[in-house]
């Protein structure tokens, strides 16, 4: 019997990591590109067959992606398919899976695989202070999320990958993929406003709700007191936006070593691109997960919609906790040791300025 190739032991790898539950300690960071690639295609076959897409113009489009996701330590291929990954495991964690049809995962998947296409390694304020030519393109909108929805849809244009969609499916789509990937601008100046409209519309979803004569309670009146049933196009739409929220914050809900990674590589990129030291960065770390992953989490529990969301809620809270009883020396070298080295990518590519001296001394990438 002739050994598996390469590549089948990379799909038979795919195959099993796909598996994992979210309370895992796996980390797709510590995965090839080749077989982040072959999760990728595991993750979206299933609903795009449904639809019509061909596979060979499925597997060509993750391979251009792939090539347009930059060698960034954070905002890179790792991250996008980990998040959506994370976005698959939440929409077989729902209550109500059967209301979503093969459309609505695959615009979710799709959405979560190019939400930071081409991202360029800092903010959305780095670009507006620079005046970027990617800033007057956008009027300071949201850059580098609408550069990453045209950069993707380019590449659905280049190799006509909706084509065999009607005319009907493939507006539906572009709508709301649009809006998926910009709900995730989280950042100054856009994201304030932007959050604002989601919660904006998910409340006029529950009202719309209760008017039609359920008893569908307000998120600040602790929730629901009804069914919550999600039938509409709309509704799950907005369940899908905070769904992929969830998946994108994912990491800091995750086991503390798949945050702690995630945490340091984003050290990294914002060091490599601003300078900002890894004390400064430690100093962001308790507020982002006290002040927007938790209420983000607590929201979504008020409304009967994941099965295990106390799971999530445990781990984040876990992670605060332990967070918490550590002091900066302390968050660092943990921070420090759990970065994983992922095999394939050139680490030099990585790595920022005072980030270098941390590799040459052995601890940025010990954990191999």
């Amino acid at each position: 019997m002739a050994s598996p190739t390469k590549s089948e032991s990379n799909q038979d790898d795919a195959k099993q990591y796909i598996t994992e539950p979210w309370s895992s300690s796996f980390d797709p960071s510590s995965l090839s590109p080749e077989t982040l690639y072959d999760m990728a295609v595991l993750l979206l076959q299933p609903s795009s067959v449904k639809l019509g897409i061909p596979t060979t113009k499925l597997r060509l489009f993750l391979s251009l992606a792939q090539a347009n996701y930059r060698q960034n330590a954070y905002h890179c291929w790792a991250h996008a398919v980990h998040v959506t990954f994370n976005a698959y495991r939440l929409l077989q964690d729902l209550k109500d899976l059967e209301s979503f049809d093969d459309f609505d995962v695959f615009v979710l998947l799709f959405s979560a695989l190019i939400h930071d296409l081409d991202h360029p390694g800092h903010s959305n304020m780095m670009e507006i202070s620079n005046n970027s030519k990617m800033a007057r393109l956008y009027n300071d909108q949201s850059v580098i999320e609408n550069n990453s929805i045209c950069i993707a849809y380019n590449l659905v244009h280049d190799i006509n990958l909706f084509s065999d969609l009607t005319t009907e499916m493939q507006g539906m789509l572009r709508t709301r993929c649009v809006e998926l990937v910009l709900a995730t601008d989280i950042s100054p100046p856009s994201g304030k406003d932007r959050a604002m409209l989601v919660e904006a519309k998910w409340n006029a979803m529950v009202q719309a709700m209760g008017n039609s004569g359920g008893s569908v309670g307000s998120a600040a009146s602790g929730g629901v007191d009804c069914e919550f049933k999600i039938v509409t196009t709309e509704q799950r739409q907005r369940v899908s936006i905070m769904l992929l929220n969830i998946a994108d914050l994912g990491s800091a809900m995750q086991p503390v070593n798949v945050f702690s990674n995630w945490s340091q590589r984003l050290y990294i990129e914002n060091n490599k691109s601003t300078g900002l030291t890894q004390e400064q960065h430690i100093k962001t770390q308790q507020p982002f997960m006290q002040y927007l992953c938790l209420p983000l989490l607590q929201f979504a529990s008020k409304y009967p919609i994941l099965k295990n969301i106390n799971v999530y809620l445990n781990l984040l809270q876990n992670n605060l906790d332990t967070w918490n009883e550590m002091n900066t020396v302390k968050r660092c070298s943990v921070i420090t040791a759990a970065y994983v080295v992922q095999p394939g990518v050139v680490q030099s590519n990585l790595v920022g300025n005072d980030v270098a001296m941390e590799c040459v001394k052995g601890g940025v990438g010990a954990k191999q």
